[in-house]
């Protein structure tokens, strides 16, 4: 490898060694070299090209491989993953993250049913919490937005695997990113980030350094030191990901749909996710412009009892706050009505905070947003409205 990447080889001898490796990598025991040098080699040309054996054996070259091979590959890379990652250089170790990604894409979950759950220890796990990060936010990746290469039987059941994960990611990226503001909260002021800040860093800063979000939390931004800060950008990082468990929500499949807003329930329930602080600040007024959207457009009418239910559970955390900010920013965005109308809807909403009552004025400003609309579209264009 260090003979084909000196600067003083041939191009010709560049060919030879070329022909050699790709020949190598199609042999199917080839793997157990790699790992071999994957364990041993300090050499980050070999290590990059054992990698990409793998790789190449795990896309290409999987059905042919014996079961059990494969359950021998299931079993190693994580194992030298979880010893070697603090020793790796960091392209090393993503690319190792992103070929164990690449056997929960092919085998997740009949053959790897503890892919998922081995991310979420590795989370939960304080010494490996970054790692673990790098984890999801590459499956996150890869499982979300599959290559062609899969059926699209198979692209469709990982976005549902993956959805069917989302709750449990974000209760648990929420107490990550809650357990280090809490631990690094200080009175003093934070002095502003470095120019030199790198994108995830910007990502950083932009979110935590935000003063509305600071006056949410009614606290200063806390001053992190290296690690807190990379752990808190990855699972920024991962939660921008979790967009997709969102648009879950305005798919047509109704089962989908219930299932997923049934995690949530089941999360709020068990371990309060709507109070906590960050997932109030960044992700719950989102869900419930979400879950409104959905009783208007009438996509899921079997389940509104449920949905009001839901949308009940998120504003009771704040309900001055709904009324007050929420409900007048939500009809200001509101297309296909008047200033009139929409004023009209804000004062029709009743504040009251039981849930009867609030589900009522739930369904009744649902239901007259739909006869304005269809009353506005009714109208010849040109029409002055009234």
């Amino acid at each position: 490898m260090s003979e084909f990447f000196h600067t003083s080889t041939s191009n010709d001898r560049k060919r030879e060694i070329e022909a050699l490796l790709n020949n190598f990598a199609q042999q199917l025991g080839a793997w157990r070299f790699c790992f071999y040098f994957l364990s041993s080699s300090h050499n980050d040309y070999v290590l990059m090209y054992s990698l990409s054996v793998f790789e190449n054996l795990i896309n290409k070259m999987w059905l042919g491989v014996p079961s059990e091979e494969k359950m021998e590959i299931r079993s190693s890379l994580p194992k030298l993953l979880l010893s070697q990652h603090k020793a790796l250089p960091g392209f090393i170790c993503n690319k190792l993250c992103k070929v164990i990604v690449d056997m929960g894409r092919q085998d997740w979950p009949m053959f790897y049913h503890n892919f998922f759950t081995n991310i979420l220890q590795l989370i939960q796990t304080p010494s490996t919490t970054s790692l673990g990060l790098i984890m999801l936010k590459t499956a996150s990746e890869e499982l979300a937005c599959p290559r062609e290469d899969l059926s699209v039987a198979r692209k469709e059941e990982l976005r549902k695997l993956l959805l069917e994960q989302v709750p449990t990611v974000l209760g648990l990226l929420t107490g990550v990113l809650e357990s280090i503001w809490d631990k690094h909260s200080v009175t003093a002021a934070t002095p502003p980030p470095s120019p030199t800040a790198s994108d995830a860093e910007d990502l950083l800063s932009n979110l935590v350094h935000t003063p509305a979000l600071a006056k949410q939390l009614s606290q200063p931004p806390p001053s992190l030191e290296a690690e807190s800060e990379r752990i808190c950008a990855l699972a920024l990082e991962c939660l921008s990901h979790l967009q997709a468990f969102g648009q879950s929500f305005l798919q047509p499949d109704i089962h989908l749909f219930k299932q997923n807003l049934g995690y949530l329930e089941t999360l709020n329930s068990k371990h309060k996710l709507y109070h906590k602080k960050l997932f109030r600040a960044m992700m719950l007024p989102q869900f419930v412009s979400v879950l409104l959207q959905v009783l208007i457009h009438k996509s899921h009418d079997l389940l509104q009892e449920e949905i009001g239910i839901a949308v009940y559970n998120m504003a009771s955390v704040d309900f001055s706050t709904f009324f007050s900010a929420f409900l007048p920013e939500f009809l200001a965005g509101c297309q296909g009505l008047d200033s009139g109308q929409k004023n009209v809807l804000a004062r029709n909403f009743k504040m009251e905070r039981d849930l009867p009552s609030f589900t009522q004025s739930v369904h009744r400003l649902v239901n007259d947003l739909r006869y304005y609309r269809l009353c506005n579209d009714s109208l010849p264009p040109g029409t002055v409205k009234l």
